[in-house]
C-alpha cells in the first residue's frame, strides 16, 4: 500500500490523466449500440457498409443511378457524392472485420473522441509550456476533463456522424502544427493530418486560413522556408482522390459534388426536395448553442476569450487559439448553425476554459481552494448535464428496437433466393453481400410505410434487401404492384408490414393512404399486429404486422 501511495504521488498527473480517459472513454462506449438512431446516422452507416454511394432516393441521386446503363469510372470510388471517402473508409473497415450492428457503426467516432482526450491533453499543456505557465499540466488535465464530460464532444462521440473522427483528425493537426512551428521535422505529420482532416469533411477548411493569417500576424520564418509549403504539398496529395472525383465528376455531370456546388450555387437538378442541402440560419446560433452547452460552459469559454484578447500582445501563441475560434465562426456564417456545426466550439472552448482558470489561480493565488471549487462544482454540473441528455432525457422512436426484432426474427439468415435489381451496379451488391448470408429462411419480405425517415429507412430496410439478402418494398410500391395485378410476385411469402405510429419520426407530411390501405386490409382479415414496438412514454412507434400472401 505504501508503495502505491508513493507511486500515485510521483505520478499523479499521469493518475489523474489515465483516470480522465477512464471516465471519458465510460461516458462515450456505455450503451453505444442500444441507443436511439438520429440525425443522419443511417445516411452514413448504410452506405459505409459495403462502400456503396447510394441513398435509394429519387431527390438524391448518386452517379451509381445516373451510370447504370455503362460501367462505373474508377473515379467514382475516389470519392462520395455528398462528402470525401475518409469516414466512410473507415467505417467499412470496421464493418467488415465486426459485422454492420449500430455499436460497430458507431465505434469509430467513440474511439476518435477518446483519443481527442488525450490530444487535447497535448495541446494545452505545449501551449501552457509556450506561455511560460508553470501549470501546463494542469492546465492540460482541465482541458481533457472538460472535453471528456462536455455534452457537445460526448454527443458526437457516441453517434455514426462524422465529427467524432473529424475532430480527431483536427486536434491531430493542430498539435504537429504547433510542434512544427518549434521543430520543422514535423512538416511531413502536419501535411499527412491536414489532408486527413479534409478528406474526413470539408468544414476542417477553417483551418487554413488560422494558419495562414496566424504565420502572417507573427511574422513566422516558416513562411520563407520551403517546410511549409512542402506540407501543404502533402496535403494536395492525400486530399488528392476528393479533388480528382469533383474534376471527373464535373466533367460527367456538369457540376461538383453536393456541398461544393451548393457553395458555388451550381444547379444540381439530381439533387432537390427532400434530399437536397439545408441549413439552419447562422441566426440561431445562440438557440442552438444551449442546447448543447450549458450557460456556465459558455460563461468561461468567453471568460478565457477575453483574457486571452488582453494578453494576446504578450502571448502571441493565444493569437492563434483567437484565430481557430475566429474561423469557426465564419465557416458557421456560410453552413449554418446546426447542431453539428457549432459542436466545433468544442474545441476551442476546452482550451479557454482552462486558460482561464489557471490565469484565476494565477491572479487569485491565495486562494487557490475557492477557484478549485468552483472549478469542481463547473465538472459535476457538466457532468448532470452530459448524463441526463446521453442516458435520461433521450430520443426514443422506436428505430432501435424495431432493428434488434428484425435480428431476432431473421437471426442472421435469408431466404434461398436473392433480390434482383434492374439497376446492374445495385444487383452486383446484392448478389454479392447477400450471397455471405446463410438461405436458411422461407420465402420472407419487409413492406414498410413510406412515411418513415430517409435514414431509418436505409437502416432498417435498405440494409437488409441491399446486404442480406431480404426482399423490401415500400406500402406504395406494394399497393401499386396489387393494383397492376403483380402480386403474384409476393405469393408463397411470409410478409412483415411495418406500420408507423405516433412516436416515431416521421418524413415530412404527405399521404399515408397506402400503409393505411394496407392495414386497413389487413384488420378487415382479421390480422391483428404481431408487435407493437413503443417508444417515448410508452407510445407506439410501429405496428408489426407478420401475414402470407
Amino acid at each position: 500500500m505504501y508503495a502505491l501511495r508513493v507511486f500515485i504521488k510521483k505520478h499523479r498527473m499521469s493518475v489523474l490523466l489515465v483516470l480522465i480517459l477512464a471516465g471519458g472513454s465510460l461516458f462515450r462506449l456505455w450503451g453505444l449500440g442500444s441507443a436511439e438512431l438520429i440525425f443522419d446516422e443511417g445516411l452514413y452507416a448504410f452506405r459505409s457498409i459495403g462502400y456503396l454511394d447510394y441513398l435509394e432516393s429519387p431527390s438524391q441521386q448518386t452517379p451509381i443511378q445516373w451510370l447504370k446503363d455503362s460501367p462505373l469510372p474508377f473515379w467514382t470510388v475516389l470519392s462520395f457524392h455528398d462528402h470525401p471517402m475518409l469516414f466512410f473508409g473507415i467505417q467499412y473497415v470496421f464493418f467488415s472485420f465486426f459485422g454492420d450492428s449500430l455499436f460497430m457503426a458507431r465505434l469509430p467516432s467513440a474511439l476518435a473522441g477518446i483519443a481527442s482526450l488525450f490530444l487535447i491533453f497535448l495541446i494545452v499543456r505545449l501551449i501552457g509550456k509556450r506561455l511560460g505557465s508553470n501549470k501546463s499540466s494542469l492546465a492540460g488535465l482541465i482541458a481533457a476533463s472538460t472535453m471528456a464530460v462536455a455534452f457537445s464532444h460526448v454527443a458526437v462521440s457516441r453517434l455514426s456522424i462524422m465529427e467524432g473522427v473529424l475532430f480527431f483528425f483536427i486536434l491531430t493537426n493542430i498539435y504537429f502544427f504547433l510542434r512544427f512551428e518549434e521543430n520543422k521535422k514535423y512538416w511531413v505529420f502536419f501535411g499527412i493530418t491536414l489532408g486527413l482532416s479534409l478528406l474526413t469533411k470539408y468544414t476542417a477548411v477553417f483551418l487554413l486560413p488560422v494558419y495562414i493569417s496566424y504565420l502572417l500576424i507573427t511574422k513566422s520564418p516558416s513562411l520563407k522556408q520551403k517546410y511549409l509549403y512542402l506540407s501543404f504539398i502533402v496535403a494536395i496529395i492525400v486530399f488528392s482522390p476528393a479533388i480528382i472525383y469533383n474534376i471527373l465528376f464535373f466533367n460527367a455531370f456538369g457540376h461538383f459534388d453536393l456541398q461544393l456546388s451548393y457553395l458555388l450555387g451550381q444547379e444540381t437538378p439530381g439533387w432537390q426536395g427532400e434530399g437536397g442541402k439545408t441549413q439552419d440560419p447562422f441566426g440561431g446560433i445562440l438557440t442552438n448553442l444551449l442546447l448543447i452547452y450549458t450557460i456556465p460552459f459558455l460563461i468561461l469559454f468567453l471568460g478565457g476569450v477575453i483574457t486571452a484578447l488582453i494578453h494576446m500582445r504578450r502571448n502571441k501563441v493565444l493569437i492563434f487559439m483567437l484565430l481557430v475560434t475566429f474561423f469557426m465562426t465564419v465557416l458557421f456564417v456560410f453552413t449554418g448553425s446546426a447542431v453539428r456545426f457549432i459542436s466545433f466550439y468544442i474545441i476551442p472552448a476546452s482550451f479557454f476554459i482552462p486558460f482561464f482558470f489557471i490565469a484565476l489561480f494565477d491572479r487569485f493565488n491565495k486562494a487557490p481552494a475557492v477557484i478549485g471549487s468552483i472549478l469542481i462544482l463547473f465538472f459535476f454540473y457538466e457532468i448532470f448535464f452530459s448524463v441526463r441528455n446521453t442516458f435520461i432525457a433521450t430520443a426514443d422512436y422506436g428505430i432501435v428496437k424495431l432493428d434488434h426484432y428484425f435480428e431476432s426474427a431473421f437471426k442472421d439468415s435469408r431466404p434461398e433466393g436473392l433480390p434482383q435489381h434492374p439497376n446492374p451496379h445495385l444487383n452486383r451488391y446484392i448478389q454479392e453481400y447477400g450471397s455471405k448470408t446463410p438461405g436458411l429462411l422461407d420465402p420472407v419480405g419487409i413492406i414498410y410505410d413510406d412515411r418513415i425517415t430517409t435514414p431509418a429507412r436505409l437502416w432498417l430496410f435498405s440494409k437488409r434487401q441491399y446486404y442480406h439478402g431480404i426482399p423490401t418494398v415500400s406500402a406504395s410500391a406494394f399497393v401499386r404492384a396489387v393494383q397492376e395485378a403483380r402480386a403474384d410476385n409476393f405469393a408463397g411469402f411470409e410478409i412483415y408490414f411495418v406500420k408507423t405510429g405516433p412516436a416515431t419520426v416521421l418524413r415530412a407530411p404527405q399521404t399515408t393512404e397506402q400503409a393505411e390501405y394496407i392495414e386497413k386490409s389487413l384488420k378487415d382479415g382479421g390480422i391483428e399486429p404481431e408487435i407493437i414496438i413503443k417508444g417515448l412514454n410508452d407510445a407506439p412507434a410501429f405496428y408489426v404486422y407478420r401475414f402470407s400472401f
